[in-house]
This record gives C-alpha cells, structure tokens and sequence, in this order.
C-alpha cells in the first residue's frame, strides 16, 4: 500500500505564514512491516518513483564530525541521503535551514537511547502559540551500525525517515530566505560522515 498524509496542524492550519495555500501533501509513501526484537513497526519509505526527480549537487565519504561542520552547499529544497557513525556519550545529527543563527535539528541522544526533531530553533515561530510549544518531539529508539538519514526539505517542509523508514519524522517550518545552511553536528564526542549525498530536488 501507499499512504499519503496531510502536512499541517488544525491547532495552528490557518495562521501558518504562507499564502495563498495552507497545507500541502506529504510525498507518497510505501508501507510495510519488519520484525525487530519480536516487534512488528511499520515501515515506510519514499516511493522509488522519487529517485528519478533529482539532481547530485554534492557528495562526501569519510568526513570526521567534531562539534558542527556545515557542508560546502546551501539549499531549501533538496534530498539528503547520509549516514553517520556516533560516538557513545554524545548527541549527533543534521541540522537544515541553518543560517543566522536558526536551523531545524534531527537529533539522536546516545545516553538516553532517543531520536527526535526540534524545529525550537527555526525562524517564524511568533505567529500562533500552539506553533511555538509544539517544538520537540522524540521517540525511543536502538539500533546498531551507522544511523542512516534520508531527508527530504522543500522550502517548508521536512520529512525524514532514519535507518530505512524504521522511524519517521515531519515537520512544518518557515525559515528566512537565507537559511539554507546543510550542517552536522556532534555534542561532546566523534564520530564521523560514512557517506553523504545532496541531490536538488525538481519542481
């Protein structure tokens, strides 16, 4: 099966400060079902029919990650596929939207075992106070090996779906113009870039 969902919130829908829509479609998902640790997750993941609406613009293998390295490339409406190898004891990630001092962040939490997206940094946030408190969210999660990342970032929206579609995140965003900074970062610890690729998205 393929699902699609609606990208936005009844709690903040028609404040968003976008016109002259409001909302927008998620990109086509394919589900199924995986067994891990005698648990059935639903799985999803981009239809392939995706991969044909891109262009690579940049690509990096075995980059070391201390504190944060932001990429030689800067865009609003991308794909980036990567995978990053954690040290214990830290938090790691990548950061979009960066720039003045905003950014959108996905995150894991080796310490406390969580993955998670916080857009509590991004810019335009003041329109609607449930906007504002509906910043963080997080959810359990161990694995082993590399955390692989795919994320898709159009203009105002982010959906990312870690190690294979085994969890997915979505999040509404509306950064200035010139927040478009691609970067990683890594909290108290090393790690470093296994791979990377950033491909321009068509219109």
């Amino acid at each position: 099966p393929v699902a699609f969902g609606w990208l936005n919130n009844w709690n903040y829908a028609n404040e968003i400060p976008v016109t002259a829509w409001k909302g927008a479609m998620s990109l086509p998902r394919t589900l199924s079902v995986k067994k891990i640790n005698n648990e059935w997750i639903l799985i999803q993941k981009p239809v392939e029919k995706i991969n044909g609406e891109r262009k690579m613009i940049y690509k990096e293998f075995k980059l070391a990650l201390k504190n944060v390295t932001r990429l030689p490339v800067t865009s609003q409406q991308c794909e980036i596929d990567a995978a990053m190898s954690i040290s214990k004891d830290t938090t790691a990630g990548l950061r979009i939207a960066a720039g003045n001092g905003n950014y959108l962040e996905i995150g894991y939490d080796t310490k406390k075992k969580i993955l998670y997206i916080d857009r509590s940094k991004t810019a335009n946030r003041s329109f609607n106070k449930n906007f504002e408190k509906m910043n963080r969210y997080e959810v359990p999660y161990t694995f082993t090996g590399p955390l692989k990342l795919r994320v898709f970032f159009d203009k105002s929206i982010a959906e990312v779906f870690i190690n294979g579609g085994e969890r997915v995140f979505t999040a509404q965003l509306f950064p200035g113009e010139k927040d478009n900074g691609i970067e990683f970062f890594n909290n108290d610890g090393y790690g470093s870039l296994v791979h990377c690729y950033v491909y321009e998205l068509k219109s």
